[in-house]
């Protein structure tokens, strides 16, 4: 009978525990999923806030380019211009869209996978202002334009010109080396770390670190799980 009840007292102090550990298990779940709710926030804001601003410059770029729609040397850098901007602002808004998709109750991976998507669309968005940088002199034209009532391209001389050709060739390098190296994965280059973390980045590697651990406590309750059953 003492064997009897030694075996009911363990048998009750077990399923206490396995409550007491499933708790602790939903208390973490809930905290990551908190963390990556608010880091993905945060991300969010980051994209809102550069749309808004590419639509605020796209607007009277659009009115400059038709009032000079005669004038190729206006005209094409403006043109650029508005491209390199035109491109982010409409990956911004694929990137609202998808993070308005995540539901949080469903499982990790599902997560994991649109933020997966989430994060092609966000370093795809820098593809196109990357190659802007051999195209500097848009940005040259478009000030002295704006600034002093100047087409540089019109009135500057040859060696102006060849001088600026030289300098974009130059700058070509530099921008196929980033587009190469373009990565999550090279993260710790300073450069990449700048150019990520300097867009929100940042918010989007810990949503994903959170979302690791999350799924290691679920596979740490489920192993335990399937060890206590056994």
């Amino acid at each position: 009978m003492e064997l009897d009840e030694l075996k009911q007292t363990w048998s009750d102090h077990a399923r206490k525990l396995d409550r007491v550990l499933s708790l602790n298990l939903q208390s973490l779940k809930m905290a990551q999923v908190d963390k990556t709710e608010s880091a993905l926030a945060r991300f969010k804001a980051f994209r809102l806030f550069e749309m808004l601003v590419g639509l605020l410059i796209l607007i009277p770029l659009g009115f400059y380019i038709a009032h000079r729609i005669s004038i190729p040397t206006l005209a094409i850098p403006a043109f650029i211009f508005a491209a390199s901007v035109l491109v982010p602002v409409i990956a911004n808004l694929r990137q609202l869209i998808l993070l308005g998709q995540i539901s949080y109750a469903d499982p990790v991976t599902s997560i994991q996978r649109k933020l997966e998507e989430i994060k092609l669309h966000f370093l795809r968005s820098f593809r196109l202002p990357v190659l802007m940088l051999p195209l500097y002199m848009a940005y040259v034209v478009l000030g002295f334009n704006l600034l002093f009532g100047v087409d540089i391209l019109a009135r500057g001389d040859a060696t102006f010109l060849w001088v600026n050709l030289a300098i974009s060739l130059i700058f070509l390098a530099p921008a196929i080396w980033v587009l190469r190296n373009l990565s999550f994965t090279n993260i710790d280059n300073p450069v990449i770390r700048v150019l990520v973390h300097g867009n929100g980045g940042k918010q989007m590697i810990a949503a994903f670190e959170f979302l690791k651990a999350l799924q290691e406590f679920e596979e740490e309750g489920q192993n335990g799980t399937w060890a206590h059953k056994g």
